[in-house]
C-alpha cells in the first residue's frame, strides 16, 4: 500500500488517498468508537448550565466540571488520531491486529503525545511571537509529530523534533504544499456539511450565540468518521515519504565518503 520510492506532490497525496480507501474497512470500527465518544462528551459539554455563559463570555461559565469536559474531549481527540493512524500503520505493513491491542498501543501513546503537542504548540507560537515565518515554518516541519512514533514505533516525547529533522532537509515545500491541500479539502467538506446540517443555526449564530443541536454534533461525529482517517492516512504518507529521501540522502552521503575514502 505504501510508495517504495519517494513521490512527487500529486504522487504523496494519491497515495494518501489510496491508503485511506485502502484501509477504511478495517479502521471503521476503531473511528466509529471514539467518534462516538466525543459525540457524548460534546452533547454533556454544551448542555451543562455553564457553557451558554461561556458562550456570552462570561467567565464565571468556566467552572471546574466545564474544564474537565474540555480536557477529557481533548485527550479523546488525541486517542481518536492515534488509534485511527495506527490501526492504518498496521494494515499498510499487513499487520493485522485485534481492535483491543491497537487500542491498548495508543492507550501508551496517549500521555507521550499529549506531552508532544504541547512541546509542538509552545514551539509554534514562539515562532509567531518572534517572527511570522518562524512560526509558520515550525507549524510545517514539526506538524507530522502525531505520526512518527507510530511509523518510526519510537517514543513519543521529543516526536516534534524529529518530525522536523525529517521534513526539514529536503521535504519543507513538498510536505508544506500537502498539507495546505490536505487542510483545504478537510475545510471544504466540513463547511459544505455543516451548510447541509445546519445552515439555518449557524446563519442565526452568526448574530446571537447559541449551543448546537444534538443532531448537528451527532452529524459532526459521524463526519469526523471520515474526516479524520483521510487526514491521519495523507499524514502517514508524507512522514513515509521524507523518510524515503532522508534515508536516502544519508545512503548517498555514505556511498560519497567511501568513494572519496
Amino acid at each position: 500500500m505504501l510508495p517504495e520510492t519517494p513521490q512527487t506532490i500529486g504522487g504523496v497525496l494519491d497515495a494518501g488517498i489510496k491508503l485511506f480507501r485502502q484501509t477504511f474497512k478495517g479502521v471503521l470500527p476503531v473511528a466509529a468508537l471514539f467518534a462516538a465518544l466525543m459525540a457524548v462528551l460534546s452533547i454533556a459539554t454544551t448542555n451543562n448550565g455553564s457553557y451558554e455563559a461561556l458562550l456570552v463570555g462570561d467567565p464565571t461559565g468556566f467552572t471546574p466540571a466545564i474544564f474537565g469536559l474540555f480536557i477529557v474531549n481533548g485527550f479523546i481527540f488525541l486517542l481518536f488520531i492515534i488509534a485511527v493512524a495506527q490501526r492504518q500503520w498496521g494494515l499498510a505493513l499487513g499487520r493485522e491486529r485485534s481492535l483491543v491491542t491497537d487500542i491498548g498501543r495508543s492507550l501508551q501513546l496517549l500521555i507521550p503525545v499529549a506531552f508532544a503537542s504541547i512541546v509542538y504548540y509552545l514551539c509554534m507560537v514562539l515562532g509567531l511571537l518572534l517572527l511570522l515565518v518562524p512560526g509558520l515554518i515550525v507549524a510545517v516541519t514539526m506538524g507530522l509529530f502525531l505520526v512518527v512514533p507510530i511509523v518510526e514505533e519510537r517514543v513519543a516525547w521529543f516526536a516534534p523534533f524529529r518530525s522536523h529533522r525529517m521534513v526539514w532537509n529536503g521535504s519543507f515545500w513538498r510536505t508544506a504544499a500537502v498539507m495546505t491541500v490536505l487542510l483545504i479539502v478537510i475545510m471544504a467538506i466540513s463547511i459544505a456539511a455543516q451548510l447541509l446540517i445546519g445552515a439555518q443555526q449557524g446563519f442565526a449564530m452568526l448574530t446571537e450565540p447559541a449551543k448546537p443541536s444534538v443532531l448537528a454534533q451527532v452529524l459532526g461525529a459521524a463526519l469526523a468518521v471520515l474526516l479524520y482517517p483521510i487526514m491521519t492516512a495523507v499524514m502517514l504518507v508524507t512522514y513515509h515519504d521524507a523518510k524515503l529521501r532522508k534515508e536516502g540522502d544519508d545512503l548517498d552521503s555514505r556511498l560519497a565518503e567511501l568513494d572519496a575514502t
